[in-house]
């Protein structure tokens, strides 16, 4: 058995035979063969990358990265912004939710205020490569032994951090899962952050220079989406250390449970295509709140602007969350994610809001109106 266990785990570090082979052998089977139309090249960097997600390189790989590709200007701009979304939460959101309790209200501020931000940069300063030394091919290294090496490397670094203090709100930068080069964002609940990876600072989501507007709706929706997290049924079984323990009383939480199955009611409402059943609204909800916190927030910031251009805002905001897929494809999200379809995300969110009403007159007998009384925002 340890054999076999050797095998398993070393044997796409073979050779390009052996990878290809444990390759095909991990394809689910189905009766419909998926064409492979990727070239050698990309195969190969393909490789690389799998091994440097398994490895101690992941550090070194973001850390080149973020110097070749991201600027100090970009983190201070995010770092801002999302300080200043914060603050549209802790000021104008929460006071002002007339279903939220006063001790919930100062309860939500409290976590509010202790977030950690990530941004961008992990912390680098645990990165220490002077004990690794991978023997390169011109002295008969193998590539079995560069990524047996940079296990045993990646082992002793956890070693030397289960040594250290345990701080809950590191960003640690060996975390594959969390590596700053994922296209992604995300709130923690465990930790009571908000993780902004470069991966995701792309267009629309951002690019240096945009407007305000575009900031607002691009990547700000994103993070105000997020911070909403933190607050839903699931955010708020946890406290501002991001330890498990229900933080809003039972009426508190009843209260939000309510509202956000109006959510959830509402999606099962909808016939997205032809034939397409019921929508389950229920998988959706969590998200589809989310949205729409983060969207409010941002409407929000934008009062604080003269002569904002809420027409570039939306349509931002509606190139964010585009998508072009073919009928199967949207089927399969359909019924499994629990993100609502990219249309949706864009029509009902912003059918919740009179800033968009008064952008494009939207009247009772447009196809987008929807009457104040059956709005459904939580926040």
């Amino acid at each position: 058995m340890f054999t076999v266990g050797y095998l398993l785990g070393c044997g796409k570090y073979l050779d390009r035979e052996a990878y290809d082979t444990f390759t095909e052998l991990e394809k689910p089977r189905s009766s419909q063969e998926i064409a492979d139309h990727k070239d050698e090249t990309t195969k190969e960097n393909e490789r690389l990358c799998e091994f440097i997600s398994e490895s101690a390189l992941i550090a070194a790989m973001d850390k080149l990265y973020l110097d070749a590709y991201i600027l100090p200007e970009t983190a201070a701009e995010l770092t801002e912004m999302t300080e200043d979304i914060i603050d549209v939460y802790r000021t104008e959101i929460f006071p002002n939710e007339e279903w939220l309790s006063e001790e919930g209200k100062k309860t939500c501020i409290e976590k509010l205020d202790a977030i950690t931000l990530n941004i961008i940069y992990p912390d680098f300063s645990s990165v220490d490569y002077s004990d690794l030394y991978i023997t390169p091919k011109e002295e008969d290294g193998t590539f079995l032994d560069a990524y047996l090496t940079s296990c045993r490397f990646l082992e002793q670094t956890k070693a030397k951090r289960a040594a250290r203090t345990f701080d809950r709100n590191e960003w640690y930068p060996f975390n594959a899962e969390l590596s700053t080069t994922i296209t992604n964002s995300c709130y923690i609940r465990t930790a009571n952050s908000i993780n902004i990876y470069a991966g995701i600072l792309e267009d629309p989501a951002y690019h240096l220079g945009m407007s305000k507007e575009e900031l607002y709706s691009g990547i700000g929706a994103i993070v105000g989406h997020e911070i909403s997290h933190g607050f839903d049924s699931g955010g708020v079984q946890y406290d501002k250390d991001g330890k498990k323990d229900q933080i809003l009383s039972d009426a508190d939480e009843q209260a939000f449970n309510d509202r956000a199955d109006l959510v959830a009611g509402y999606y099962t409402s909808i016939q997205p295509y032809k034939g397409s059943g019921i929508y389950e609204g229920s998988n959706v909800k969590v998200e589809a709140t989310a949205d729409m916190g983060g969207l409010k927030a941002l409407l929000t910031l934008a009062k604080r602007i003269d002569n904002f251009d809420y027409d570039l805002f939306f349509r931002h905001y509606a190139l964010l969350w585009s998508a072009q897929n073919g009928m199967e494809e949207e089927q399969w999200y359909f019924k499994n994610d629990e993100h609502p379809l990219s249309f949706l995300r864009i029509n009902v969110g912003v059918q919740q809001f009179d800033e968009f009403y008064e952008t494009y007159n939207v009247a009772p007998d447009d196809g987008m109106y929807l009457e104040k009384a059956k709005r459904i925002a939580v926040w």
